[in-house]
Parts: C-alpha cells; sequence; structure tokens
C-alpha cells in the first residue's frame, strides 16, 4: 500500500515539475511575443513622432496661408524645409501637400523669373507626390492644374482638373476658381469633360448666381453657361429657389 502511494506520489510530482517547466516556457514565449510586438510599434511610432515634431514647427506658417495669409519669405522658407523632412518620414499625404501650397506661394512671391519657374515645378511635384499618397483632396488637384497650366501642360492640366470636380464636385469655395481655370481650359476638354464643366456652372448657379451672370456675359462664353443652365435638374432649381427666393 506504502509503495502504490509513494508511486503515485512520485507520478505528482513527476507532472508537476513537468507542467511548471512547460508553464515556464510559455510565460517566457510570451514575454518574447510582447517585447517584439512592442518594438514593432516603437518603430512604427517614432517616424510618426519625428515628422509631427518638424510639422508643428511650422503649423503657424501653413495654418496663416490656408487662411490667405502671407507670411515672411524667412518663415516660408523654414516650413519648406520642415515640411520635407517631416515628408520623409512619413508615408502619409498631408506633409507634401502643405510642402506644395506653400513652395507655390513662394513662387508666386518672387520677381525672379527663373527661381519662380523652380519653385512652380517643386510645388507640382510636391502636390503630386502628396495627390498620389492622397487622392481624396480636390483642393489639391485644383492647384496641381493650375500649376500644370502655368508651365504649358494642358492636357496635364484637364486631367487634374478633372479629378477635383469627381472628388469635390460641389466645393463653394474653389467653384470660382475652379471655373475660371475650367474656361482657360475649354480648347483641351474632351465631352466628359465639358459635360463636368456644364455640371459645375449648374452647381454654381445654386449658390452663387450672379458669379454665372458674370461669365455669361463674357464674349464666348454665354453660350456655355446657357446650355449648362438649360439641363438644371428639378432638385437643383428647387434648391436655388430655397436659397434665393423667386427672382423678379
Amino acid at each position: 500500500m506504502m509503495d502504490a502511494t509513494m508511486n503515485t506520489t512520485a507520478d505528482q510530482t513527476t507532472d508537476s515539475s513537468h507542467n511548471g517547466k512547460a508553464n515556464a516556457r510559455s510565460y517566457r514565449g510570451g514575454a518574447v511575443l510582447t517585447l517584439v510586438f512592442a518594438a514593432l510599434a516603437l518603430a512604427l511610432a517614432v517616424p510618426r513622432l519625428i515628422s509631427a515634431l518638424h510639422a508643428v514647427a511650422v503649423q503657424e506658417t501653413v495654418t496663416a496661408l490656408n487662411a490667405g495669409n502671407i507670411p515672411t519669405a524667412g518663415a516660408l522658407v523654414d516650413a519648406v524645409e520642415e515640411l520635407a523632412v517631416a515628408a520623409r518620414w512619413s508615408g502619409g499625404s498631408d506633409y507634401q501637400l502643405d510642402r506644395g501650397l506653400v513652395l507655390l506661394k513662394q513662387g508666386l512671391a518672387t520677381s525672379d523669373p527663373n527661381e519662380q519657374a523652380d519653385l512652380l515645378a517643386a510645388a507640382e511635384q510636391a502636390t503630386a507626390d502628396g495627390l498620389a499618397a492622397g487622392p481624396g483632396e480636390p483642393g489639391a488637384w485644383a492647384r496641381l492644374a493650375w500649376l500644370r497650366f502655368q508651365r504649358g501642360n494642358k492636357d496635364g492640366a484637364v486631367a487634374a482638373l478633372r479629378l477635383s470636380f469627381l472628388s469635390g464636385a460641389f466645393v463653394p469655395v474653389l467653384m470660382p476658381s475652379r471655373l475660371e481655370l475650367a474656361l482657360a481650359l475649354r480648347s483641351a476638354m474632351d465631352d466628359e469633360m465639358l459635360s463636368l464643366l456644364r455640371r459645375q456652372i449648374r452647381l454654381a448657379w445654386v449658390t452663387s448666381p450672379d458669379f454665372v451672370a458674370k461669365l455669361a456675359e463674357r464674349p464666348g462664353v454665354g453660350p456655355l453657361v446657357r446650355n449648362a443652365l438649360a439641363e438644371l435638374s428639378e432638385q437643383e432649381v428647387a434648391r436655388h429657389l430655397e436659397l434665393h427666393g423667386p427672382r423678379r
């Protein structure tokens, strides 16, 4: 009887020892995995942190530009440099798009034609790079269209303007400038793009009928505006009346 008890105790002791070793290995394995995931998380977080630190240093400049104000020349230079570093550490689109905006403002501010050409080319490249990473930005597509137009690339400008229309058809703050650019590019447009242009005229008429009326007074533009307004939907007319009331 004692032998059986001793054997049972020995078996339990062996099992307990084996389970303890297995639990220890399991714990060590879990700890290693935790450390690996922590290292991966840190590796992913560090570039974002570096990007943010560089971008925050020039946030005031970018905010001023978006508000329509022009910072000092030195502030623009600093912003271009800081945003370039931020973009290198980040795979997102915002820093490149902001850098494109700053470069554009630099180009418009200089009186040196060679320097202006270089800055606008750099602005075009930065904007294109940003849109490659984040294409859902109608304002940035409109900027790219204008930059390409300024550099004589009408087909490229039309292609960018098309994506601006498609990614944000109704953006009131963009509509006047986009229509002005679209009118300058009409000769390079195909039927699809002309259809999108007529739609933009209708949408602009809904919110800004006086602007569209002035467009119609320009030589060669009146027929385009009349054709666009002839395609007004009931919903567009109803929205126009809701905003402006019946014209007398």
